[in-house]
């Protein structure tokens, strides 16, 4: 027992973030009028004595570190006396079965869990961004249906302090929301009238079985042979064939869990740690002829210091290669940034594989490093300074055995212009034997660079949208006006929250050949994928072809890829998977000379 008690005392730290979720970036309203439905909500899934009640509401694995958490708001909550208030965690998503077994696999102590299957509870409450990023801890009063107190999991002060006061708003908060982020997201997936699956020559369907019970994907990878991805709240990587049929399932082992352990923890000691530990697989970026996939893995780091009897925990960016029988092959860990580069952090999520090295996307500065608020205090990572913008790259480039070669890219002048900072970046990048192709998603802008040993030489630039309209960037004037320029205090994230709203495009994928540069960028607000292929030399458009997201309602396109030879035939093909109400299936579209040109509008 004293073991226990001493791995919480030093664990606790690690988990504790600075902040107060009350003031934190994220917040959650009830919609106004709401209060009859949300009462009718309990009672139908709750016991009849059951009065005020703690509900932990969120999107399985969105925020794995805020979902650390949970263990100790419920401790501090049993500590300072409420342990008679039930806990009640509701999990958004549609995959019962699926979501069953991550609570089970992450030991979540609710004393109830509902399935918001049919979205009943999203419809009645609105939260920042409408998409839930992040957990929320709510206390409810489920007799009359109010919202008595809210506090996101992320930026949480998880102290015994804060969670008492937290139980101690007994009060409806008075301010309502007029539309929930069910609404808002509805509006948004615009449907034509026929199946998405129509548009393509041939469809099949993503097989499960007892091993392979997938919940969605919140990455993809598709070659000729096979597709993997993964698993959108497991985080286990899948493997089918081209034809739908499951092939495995990779998950992490006892060996990921060690491979960054310290030496000076016991067999017991560690344990009693793993439970607490998180290996992720964030995405997967290659599978080889050899059946290897290239996962990029979060891996758990362990160090205890026998003397001062200080614990520290963090995770560490790898790029795992294992094999279909859930063998690792190798583990590439990716050295610091230097000494030089040292303001600038990295996207590890987003690390993006070539012939000869690993792109990963930088950034620096405010708001994407730092609390919920700017104070004047924070100017050398203010991006609404000019000197802000001196030297801006788009990522950095290492060697395949995870070596620093060079930064490259740099923030195209409209971040400048809008005084964005790196909020806005999101940059790809792909090659030819000639050249690397870097984007500046969101807005529209490729540039290509020769290949060299030492540097990067900018050949052109080509820009395949115009990521603002006239209007659009007046608003994003006035809006600066509100928020910033007349702002005599600290500065929140409202302002770049609205810019990022009006920023509805984006470069999805690129694929670069010898004679020819495939795009494919997305359009929110039209509900469409495009497909350019443009000529290596001038850039000009060749051919096009326009797909929409979402069709007949339940059907979207979760990913998209081009893929030569795929199902063995000579053509290159514009291969999709599609949710359909939950069953993902795979659709493929050859994209020859004489039917590239199709154009389906929504």
């Amino acid at each position: 027992m004293k073991k226990i008690t001493l791995l919480l005392f030093f664990l606790l730290p690690f988990f504790h973030s600075t902040g107060n979720a009350q003031d934190g970036m994220y917040s959650i309203m009830q919609v106004e009028q709401s209060q009859s439905e949300l009462r009718t909500f309990f009672e139908k899934r709750l016991e009849k004595s059951d009065s005020i009640i703690l509900v932990i509401y969120f999107y399985p694995g969105s925020c794995p570190r805020c979902e650390g958490l949970f263990s100790y708001f419920l401790t501090h909550k049993s500590a300072a006396g409420f342990s008679n208030i039930k806990t009640v965690g509701i999990a958004s998503h549609t995959k019962d079965r699926v979501v069953a077994k991550y609570i089970e696999r992450q030991g979540f102590l609710f004393d109830k869990t509902i399935m918001d299957l049919d979205s009943s509870f999203q419809k009645m409450f609105k939260y920042t961004g409408d998409v839930l990023k992040t957990p929320f801890a709510m206390l409810i009063d489920a007799k009359n249906g109010e919202l008595l107190n809210a506090a996101s999991f992320l930026g949480m002060d998880c102290s015994e302090k804060y969670v008492s006061s937290f139980f101690k708003q007994i009060e409806p908060k008075r301010s309502y929301a007029k539309q929930s982020s069910y609404d808002h997201n509805l509006k948004l997936n615009h449907v034509t009238d026929t199946h998405a699956s129509a548009f393509f020559d041939s469809v099949y369907t993503l097989v499960e079985n007892k091993d392979i019970q997938y919940s969605g994907i919140s990455d993809c990878l598709i070659n000729k042979d096979n597709i993997c991805f993964v698993d959108d709240i497991l985080g286990d990587v899948f493997v089918y064939d081209i034809k739908g049929r499951p092939i495995t399932a990779i998950i992490p082992t006892s060996a990921e869990f060690e491979t960054f352990r310290s030496k000076s923890i016991s067999d017991d000691f560690f344990s009693l740690l793993k439970p607490l530990l998180k290996c992720l697989y964030l995405k997967t970026i290659a599978i080889d002829s050899n059946q290897n996939v290239s996962i990029i893995a979060s891996l758990p780091r362990t160090d205890f210091d026998t003397t001062s009897f200080e614990l520290s925990y963090s995770n560490e960016p790898v790029i795992l290669r294992k094999d279909f029988e859930n063998q690792i092959k190798s583990i590439v860990q990716l050295k610091k940034l230097p000494s030089d580069y040292s303001e600038y952090s990295y996207l590890h999520k987003r690390i993006q594989n070539l012939e000869d090295a690993y792109f990963m996307p930088v950034l620096k500065g405010w708001p994407v490093k730092g609390t919920s608020t700017l104070t004047p205090q924070d100017s050398l990572d203010s991006p609404f300074k000019e000197s802000f913008y001196q030297e801006t790259p788009l990522g950095v480039l290492y060697d395949k055995s995870g070596n620093f070669k060079s930064l490259i890219g740099e923030l195209s002048p409209l971040h400048n212009e809008l005084k964005t900072g790196y909020f806005l970046s999101f940059p790809i990048v792909t090659e030819n034997e000639e050249s690397i192709f870097l984007a500046d998603a969101k807005m529209g802008i490729i540039t290509e660079y020769t290949k060299s040993k030492s540097n990067f030489n900018k050949i052109k630039s080509y820009q395949v949208f115009k990521p603002l309209t006239e209007s659009g960037l007046d608003s994003c004037i006035k809006a600066f006006n509100k928020f910033v320029a007349q702002e005599s205090g600290n500065i929140g994230v409202e302002y770049f929250e609205f810019v990022n709203s009006l920023f509805t495009k984006r470069i999805y994928k690129m694929f670069a050949r010898k004679d020819d540069l495939i795009i494919i960028f997305e359009d929110e607000e039209a509900n469409t994928f495009t497909t350019k292929i443009l000529n290596i030399n001038t850039f000009e458009v060749e051919s096009e072809i326009t797909l929409p997201i979402y069709s007949n309602k339940n059907e979207k396109i979760v990913s998209l890829d081009i893929i030569n030879g795929f199902t063995g035939d000579n053509h290159t093909s514009l291969v999709s998977i599609l949710d359909s109400d939950g069953i993902l299936k795979i659709g493929k579209k050859s994209i020859t000379p004489n039917n590239i040109s199709l154009n389906i509008k929504k």
